[in-house]
């Protein structure tokens, strides 16, 4: 009976969507850019846990995340993930999280993306105020410093670097631009 049930589970498994892999985590930590989302029935969000890792806000909701990889021909393979019970580790959470209690208000983190490039990396957050507007913030850990970028306008501002020149820039002309430079941990 045994031998019946496992694979019409497996079956079951791969029919409903279940993109989960053992690898997944191995690829995110090797991977170009990585984008983490929510999505599921009940208002979805991204929460911190344990300092460093983020989890969906409720047991409706599946961790969506998106790799980008190029190989050494410069071409690009994306995948996507959808987890059931994620916690996943995301560098530079903490130094988010300071700048979101130093604002004083409620937010919701909506997204995390996630560029690297060898050492150097760069993690746009966004998030939603108290006031349901969305905001986004970048940080950027690079030549062994940490730099906090926000971009601000009436365009939809979304914070950009260039790991080749170590350079922020604003999405739009549109924007002011703040780069800071905040201690590292």
């Amino acid at each position: 009976m045994k031998a019946l049930i496992y694979p019409i589970l497996l079956l079951l498994l791969l029919l409903s969507g279940f993109t989960y892999s053992q690898d997944t985590t191995a690829r995110i930590s090797n991977a170009d850019i990585v984008t983490l989302r929510c999505e599921g029935t009940c208002a979805c969000s991204l929460e911190g846990v344990l300092d460093t890792k983020v989890n969906c806000t409720c047991n409706e909701c599946m961790m969506v995340v998106t790799i980008t990889e190029t190989n050494s021909q410069g071409e690009t393979d994306t995948a996507v993930y959808h987890l059931e019970d994620a916690t996943l580790e995301v560098p530079l959470i903490e130094e988010f999280f300071n700048y979101e209690s130093s604002l004083g208000e409620d937010w919701i983190l909506q997204e995390i993306e996630m560029y690297k490039n060898g050492d150097d990396i760069a993690v746009r957050f966004t998030y939603k105020d108290e006031n349901g507007e969305t905001h986004t913030v970048m940080f950027a850990k690079a030549a062994g410093k940490t730099y906090r970028i926000t971009c601000d306008g009436e365009c939809v501002c979304k914070e950009e670097y260039s790991f080749e020149t170590h350079s922020a820039s604003c999405s739009c002309e549109d924007c002011v631009m703040t780069v800071e430079e905040v201690s590292n941990q």
